[in-house]
């Protein structure tokens, strides 16, 4: 099969199975390198990346790009800034750069569980390795630097975890749900004997004391960015140890739902349908429109959210009033950048108001909780305007 085709291209670097690979990869890459000259440029990048992905695709273990991409735009935006990343910063990617990241982008999905792509769920999958081994590993790997792949699965594993939790779509947990954010959060490592089972009363009284140590404000709910910090953090304290299986094994079902992670849009849409679903969304918070439109604000942060902190501020800022205005921009509901300011000096003077206004607490950053709170607001504005009018 072709799991097993990849695990023993990662388990055997010298066997047959990595030997085809690099000899498919270097047929690609060198298809992509239109100047024949060895390397390939940023011009270049997205073919070579199309390319690459279709085997997994066809078997159904990658998305298409209308699940990770709001326009084709966002995906040369995206890749552009995965090629530097590869690169270093340079102008040009030689082959063992691009194979390098290939394998440890196999590397990653093998640790944290080759599954399904399943439609809705974009990056917002949840860990599901199929043995203890790869799942320790797939934590030391992750908590070892927050610039390997393997953290920013576990930063989508996360959030993940805190949006299926976040029962009100508000970008908060209550008291309540931090119980069913820990129950989603822990099947992973109780399905190895990591983690005690829920129903443990010491257990209980010890996730009061994990919700006080993140709420240290007092507010009664706790946001992404702080439940992220503290559970990479309790994450790092048990991946820096050694990992016992010293609990029953539990490998219990939780009937966690797939994310509403679609786009409520595409080229067929019309002005009239896009405004009745947002009246509708804001009309009913507990409608299917206004999950979508949760999901949709959801990927716009965390596609701006470069550090994976939880948290967006400076130029990633820009990056997201930019692709959270996308959709209303097509629509005819908001002016482009580029015909509302003089000057790039002006544009950003703006978003820096913006940022401000959006960042009540003044950190000089906001959350997820702050840009949805905001954006509601915005949008209910307009809904209400379009009433009017």
């Amino acid at each position: 099969s072709f799991t097993s085709f990849i695990k023993d291209v990662i388990a055997q670097p010298c066997g047959r199975a990595h030997r085809e690979l690099y000899l498919q990869l270097a047929k690609f890459f060198s298809e992509a390198d239109s100047d024949c000259d060895g390397t390939i440029t940023v011009d270049d990048f997205d073919g070579l990346v199309e390319a690459t992905v279709h085997m997994p695709r066809r078997f159904g273990l990658a998305p298409a790009n209308e699940d990770l991409y709001i326009s084709q735009e966002q995906r040369i935006a995206s890749r552009t800034s995965l090629f530097h990343r590869i690169t270093g910063g340079s102008k040009t990617m030689t082959l063992p750069q691009f194979v390098q990241w290939v394998m440890a982008h196999i590397k990653c999905k093998i640790a944290k569980g080759v599954a399904p792509w399943r439609k809705g769920e974009g990056k917002l999958s949840l860990i599901q390795p199929k043995t203890p081994e790869e799942f320790i590993s797939f934590l030391q790997s992750a908590t070892s630097s927050k610039q390997t792949p393997e953290y920013e699965e576990l930063y989508f594993h996360l959030l993940r975890c805190f949006t299926d939790a976040d029962a009100q779509k508000q970008g908060l947990i209550s008291v309540a749900e931090f119980d069913q954010l820990i129950d989603i959060a822990a099947a992973a490592p109780r399905k190895y004997g990591f983690a005690p089972s829920a129903c443990k009363a010491t257990w209980n009284t010890s996730r009061e004391l994990f919700f006080e140590q993140i709420d240290i404000e007092g507010t009664g709910t706790i946001s992404f960015d702080k439940f992220l910090a503290w559970a990479y953090r309790h994450i790092k304290q048990k991946a820096s140890g050694p990992i016992l299986e010293r609990y029953e094994k539990n490998d219990r079902d939780l009937g966690v739902p797939i994310s509403l992670n679609l786009p409520f849009y595409d080229d067929s849409t019309s002005s009239s349908e896009f405004a009745r679903f947002c009246t509708v969304a804001m009309k009913n918070k507990q409608s299917e429109e206004y999950k979508q439109l949760y999901y949709h604000l959801l990927f716009c942060f965390s596609y701006a959210d470069v550090d994976h902190s939880g948290l967006v501020s400076g130029e990633a800022f820009d990056v997201l009033i930019d692709i959270a205005a996308s959709a209303p921009r097509k629509f005819g509901f908001a002016p482009h950048a580029s015909s509302t300011f003089e000057s790039e000096t002006a544009r950003m003077q703006s978003r820096r108001g913006l940022l401000a206004e959006m960042d009540t607490a003044n950190n000089g950053y906001i959350s997820f909780e702050d840009f949805l709170a905001w954006s509601v607001a915005h949008i209910e504005v307009k809904v209400a305007g379009l009433s009017a009018g």
